[in-house]
């Protein structure tokens, strides 16, 4: 009974929170009250993590008086330390977080407000990575733009493709599989931005191999795909994005 207990065990609010979204991105949301301890141990459980790639959403913390700034600067200092792959250092105490990181051999950009840092993160999340959001305290307003953060990458319809290419050897039509892919899932993003798709990329992918639209539905490439992938479907959707 404990161990379902556990098992079943869900954070309340916003702390330790985990959202999995599409493209095996995940968000550690702990935005609660966040202090050094918390913080602490949050970039702990960040940096341990199976995803290939970390991204740390880090901003002010309150009430810490003449300790502010060193405070701030060891978190990003912890962060590089961790191997956290990039930071995001929302608000004004937390440009300290920034230099820590860049100081300690790590990545990170400051911005003053969540609203400057929308656009980075939803290019940063790419697949395969991990976010811990750390941000104190958040207002109603700031609470909708980080669920609109998350819903844009939920609605993705990312293809997960590890680009292991094991696809690629014995396919007839030769089509170069997780580059269209690869192209593909990026392009879902910059549509949701009003972007439009880069069709002169494809058709560049095209001259090392076969359209998307060549694929003779023969299925070797499902049987070769170590994550089980509707390869053929998805080269459908390619096709239909870029040569419709």
């Amino acid at each position: 009974e404990i161990i379902r207990g556990v098992a079943a065990f869900e954070p309340a609010g916003t702390r330790m929170r985990v959202l999995r979204l599409p493209g095996d991105r995940m968000i550690l949301d702990d935005c609660y009250n966040a202090n050094p301890q918390s913080v602490t141990a949050a970039l702990e459980i960040l940096a341990k993590t199976a995803c290939d790639r970390k991204v740390a959403v880090l901003g002010d913390m309150g009430e810490l008086g003449e300790l502010t700034a060193q405070a701030h600067y060891n978190m990003g200092a912890l962060a590089a330390m961790l191997g956290i792959d990039f930071v995001a250092a929302i608000g004004e105490k937390a440009a300290k977080i920034a230099d820590g990181a860049v100081q300690s051999g790590g990545t990170a950009v400051h911005f003053a407000t969540k609203e400057e840092a929308v656009h980075e993160l939803t290019r940063q999340l790419e697949e395969n990575t991990a976010t811990m959001d750390g941000v104190l305290p958040l207002t109603e307003e700031e609470k909708a733009l980080l669920a609109q953060v998350a819903e844009i990458l939920s609605a993705l319809p990312a293809v997960a493709c590890t680009a292991c290419r094991y696809c690629v050897d014995g396919c007839p039509r030769n089509i170069p599989i997780p580059d269209y892919f690869a192209l593909y899932n990026g392009d879902q993003l910059a549509l949701r931005q009003g972007k439009p798709v880069r069709k002169a990329e494809y058709q560049r992918l095209a001259e090392t191999g076969g359209k998307a639209s060549a694929c003779v539905k023969c299925r070797q490439c499902e049987n070769a795909c170590p994550q089980h992938l509707k390869v053929v479907d998805a080269l459908s959707q390619v096709a239909s994005t870029y040569e419709g």
